[in-house]
């Protein structure tokens, strides 16, 4: 019987993409910015930024002396890391699934890579951290996804046991082949991808987390679920 499940956040709970056009609209709205330089200027960053994994220190260099030469430095830097995560958006029925899931009894739980300060501050902002029983982030302690010692941690301080447990991610190397390694079974949230990965299998995949709802209410245990689907792949 499934007791627990967890969560990877960014892409999976959260549209990253989206929550950061959302910031990019207000920041130059914000700022002031010409309106024929808004385009340009999103572009930049989209390119700069590369989907968070960018030198940050030279965007900010960049944006500066091309949009904004008569500020001091470091001041668009503390921008971005004041707003940036303002207005976080999550995919179409999250609040409602995870409101279904507690329901039922399950604790919930996010496991996710990435900076304690910004991770924190999508969560508080987003509410997320007020369905969760945990919050692990990798930098503050000291392990990261796909390491499965990330995944037993959060499984011990839930206190379930692993195949009790579901971790559901979008990442198929960080989420789904770490959280494997670890025990636990998985759940891939594709959003309309197709899964190209031949190391890795999740047990289900799935296009949005309402679908774990009927899955784990069923009244029968899982294991029959599992096994017959798993057949028919």
């Amino acid at each position: 019987m499934i007791r627990a499940i967890l969560f990877d956040l960014d892409d999976t709970l959260l549209n990253r993409e989206a929550s950061f056009e959302q910031f990019l609209r207000l920041q130059m709205q914000r700022l002031k910015l010409p309106l024929e330089l808004q385009p340009h200027y999103a572009e930049c960053v989209r390119v700069l930024d590369q989907g968070g994994k960018g030198d940050r220190q030279k965007m900010f260099s960049i944006l500066q002396q091309e949009f904004f030469p008569g500020w001091a430095a470091g001041q668009l830097e503390e921008d971005f890391e004041r707003h940036e995560w303002d207005s976080p958006v999550l995919y179409p029925g999250t609040y409602t699934a995870l409101l279904q899931l507690r329901a039922l009894g399950l604790k919930l739980g996010i496991v996710t890579n990435g900076s304690n300060k910004s991770q924190r501050a999508k969560m508080a902002f987003s509410k997320l951290s007020e369905y969760m029983d945990l919050v692990l982030v990798s930098e503050a302690v000291g392990l990261q996804k796909p390491d499965p010692k990330i995944f037993r941690m959060a499984v011990d301080q839930l206190a379930v046991v692993v195949k009790q447990c579901i971790f559901v991610g979008s990442h198929p190397e960080q989420d789904i082949l770490g959280a494997q390694k670890a025990g636990l079974r998985t759940a891939w949230l594709h959003h309309g991808r197709l899964w190209e990965h031949a190391r890795v299998q999740p047990d289900w995949q799935m296009e949005s987390v309402s679908e774990l709802v009927p899955l784990v209410s069923r009244r029968q245990p899982l294991e029959i679920y599992w096994h017959s689907e798993k057949s028919v792949e």
